[in-house]
């Protein structure tokens, strides 16, 4: 059965299987934690495989430890490659964070895509963009409809379009 590693559990939620897979067999569901995993129609999956090829888990052999990351799923996207998410990270409602884009330098467009990463304890706040290739550090917050396309240093405070340092993150606990 397909993306069989990649339990509740295990699962980054990134939606790749789903968004790669031509028969609609897979779909995102919460799961008892409210997170979101695959689930595999049995009746829709023709077994083609292309699910464990874009998973992150399946595909690259990652294994993920416990954590607690607090995601709002953005309804309707489809992401192109996986973005990794540390542990203790939230990211608030309608953030987008976006891993493709075109080609502008040639005349068809191809489609190009880059993970996103981001660290332990940061939060990327409402409606924020952030965009393809871009890390986001330790600890950073990135502000409300901030729009992000280089990296955010650890423990960074970032805000508007495009986002700048305007602070650092001090942790009282």
């Amino acid at each position: 059965m397909p993306l069989e590693r990649c339990t509740e559990a295990a699962c980054f939620g990134c939606g790749a299987c789903a968004a790669v897979c031509p028969r609609d067999a897979v779909a995102m569901v919460p799961g008892e934690g409210g997170f979101l995993y695959p689930k595999v129609d049995p009746a829709r999956c023709v077994r083609c495989g292309l699910c464990d090829k874009a998973c992150p888990i399946g595909a690259e052999g990652l294994t993920r430890p416990p954590r607690r990351a607090y995601a709002a799923w953005a309804e309707g996207t489809t992401r192109a490659q996986s973005t990794s998410v540390g542990s203790m990270v939230t990211i608030s409602q309608r953030a987008y964070p976006c891993t493709a884009s075109h080609d502008i330098t040639r005349l068809l467009k191809p489609l190009i895509h880059r993970p996103i990463a981001v660290g332990d304890y940061a939060w990327v706040a409402a409606e924020a963009f952030v965009g393809m290739g871009v890390t986001v550090g330790e600890g950073a917050v990135v502000g409300a409809r901030a729009v992000v396309a280089k990296d955010v240093p650890a423990w960074a405070v970032v805000v508007g379009n495009p986002a700048r340092v305007v602070g650092w993150r001090r942790v009282k606990e």
